[in-house]
């Protein structure tokens, strides 16, 4: 888009995730090659470096990339979660967890980091601390949760494979399946199976899902609706 650092640094390289932190430097996880950090304020771009000689989780396929409220990098990947501390462009590990397939993730105000993986959705702290949050699938079933964000007042609502959305209440860290009606089901998902992609909250509180084939969602929290949005879905 007119960047010729940001052009000639990531050409060729797959990017698979993005963040830009509050201090104007956007971070770029890719397929295989890595973490590159731009500074918007001197145009410059640099490969992240990780101090740690035995740990390539960085090199990995970075899924998810998140900056917590401490200043710390979190980093999501295809073999598990990593928590950074920042020195320039120097990687120093404080934790790792394996975990499958970092999908999504966002921080909370208390620097906790909520992410959906391949399996099931978790809160880490930059602690070593580690919790799942039950959700109540049913034992041998398959789901993993694509979309995480917060609701006005601090609670979450994910998305789920095959289950619906979910509200996380962030204090007790209690789930609650969101009941929504068979009639707005059938209206939403003409295609294949619910399959989220991701999601997002407005500034209102409107709840806004992406999916696989299905087109764009949007869910009233105060009238339990779930709607399409006309012209969205994929008709191939």
């Amino acid at each position: 888009f007119g960047n010729n650092i940001l052009n000639s640094s990531l050409q060729g390289k797959s990017v698979t995730a993005v963040h830009a932190s509050k201090d104007g430097k956007l971070f770029a996880g890719t397929l295989r090659d890595g973490i590159y950090i731009y500074d918007a304020e001197t145009n410059t771009m640099a490969k992240a470096i990780s101090s740690d000689k035995v740990d390539d989780r960085y090199k990995n396929l970075v899924s998810s990339i998140c900056i917590d409220e401490k200043g710390l990098l979190w980093v999501g990947s295809d073999n598990g979660m990593t928590v950074y501390r920042l020195d320039g462009n120097r990687l120093y590990r404080v934790h790792s967890w394996p975990t499958l397939y970092v999908l999504c993730m966002r921080a909370d105000s208390d620097s906790h980091i909520w992410a959906g993986t391949g399996m099931n959705l978790m809160r880490f702290g930059s602690d070593g601390s580690s919790e799942t949050i039950d959700l109540g699938i049913p034992d041998g079933a398959y789901t993993f949760v694509a979309g995480i964000d917060f609701l006005p007042g601090g609670d979450l609502i994910v998305s789920t494979f095959g289950y619906g959305l979910y509200h996380i209440d962030h204090k007790t860290l209690k789930a609650r399946h969101i009941d929504i009606s068979q009639t707005d089901w059938a209206d939403c998902i003409n295609r294949s199976v619910f399959i989220p992609s991701c999601i997002s909250v407005d500034k209102e509180g409107m709840v806004w899902v992406g999916t696989v084939a299905n087109g764009l969602l949007k869910y009233d929290p105060r009238a339990n609706n779930l709607s399409p949005i006309p012209g969205t879905p994929c008709n191939d």
